[in-house]
């Protein structure tokens, strides 16, 4: 069976995911993102995927620290 296949609607308070943070051996030599390994990803910005449509007019996202 396909997920797709399947209809289901969330529900709130369902969780729909789990992380799990493991401590590493040693501190990395080079950080991911860092403009050292030539990295295209630093400050790109909030962005709707292809599968939106941009809306009609234009809104500003800004990112915050969630405190």
């Amino acid at each position: 069976m396909r997920a797709h296949d399947v209809p289901f609607m969330l529900e709130d308070g369902q969780p729909i995911a789990r992380l799990a943070f493991e401590r590493m051996a040693e501190p990395p030599g080079v950080l991911y993102g860092s403009s050292e390994l030539g990295s295209h990803f630093q400050r790109q910005g909030v962005k709707l995927s292809r599968q939106f449509k941009a809306p009609e007019a234009s809104i500003r996202f800004q990112m915050t620290s969630g405190r």
